[in-house]
């Protein structure tokens, strides 16, 4: 193999490799956004339930009579949903994070792969430059080498019509 094979080998394995990394990225974006995605469902969720036991408590508390304790126990009761709902909504800023995150990491992939690509192809070119000039060079020297064994062949041609001319005695 030569240093050239070796070269493009290199660059070959180079561009499998942003391919695979890229494959990756995006592998790891979609499982990002997924988690996002339940995290959103799950905050949603919850905030639906804490709407309606906040909801069950007001009822409950409106429909009979109340002692302060009662009154301190509900809002002891909100207070701990509104915590809830602020890990949620925290939950769904640190999985919407981690999607931006991912998705950056993918389109850096993407970017990897872009230059990975491009380099293979320019040495791809010039590879196919410095064949094409080396094939010039060597029909050059086929044909220099040609015109000199012919030339060789009408010189002593010539001589030899020259030797039987001086033989016979044209000369």
């Amino acid at each position: 193999m030569s240093m050239t094979d070796d070269l493009l080998f290199i660059k070959h394995f180079h561009r499998r490799r942003a391919q695979t990394a890229l494959q990756h990225a995006y592998a790891a974006m979609i499982a990002a956004r997924d988690a996002e995605v339940q995290a959103q469902h799950a905050s949603a969720t919850f905030n639906a339930h804490a709407a309606k036991q906040e909801h069950a408590m007001f009822a409950g508390l409106c429909a009979r009579q109340v002692h302060v304790r009662d009154l301190l126990d509900a809002n002891q009761s909100i207070a701990g949903l509104r915590a809830q709902q602020r890990e949620h909504a925290d939950a769904v800023k640190r999985a919407g994070a981690a999607h931006d995150k991912a998705r950056e990491a993918r389109a850096a992939s993407a970017g990897g792969l872009h230059q990975a690509e491009r380099v293979v192809t320019k040495f791809d070119e010039l590879l196919r430059k410095e064949r094409a000039q080396r094939m010039r060079a060597l029909e050059a020297s086929e044909e220099r080498e040609f015109e000199d064994v012919v030339g060789r062949a009408v010189g002593g041609r010539e001589r030899e019509d020259g030797e039987i001319a001086t033989e016979v005695g044209y000369v």
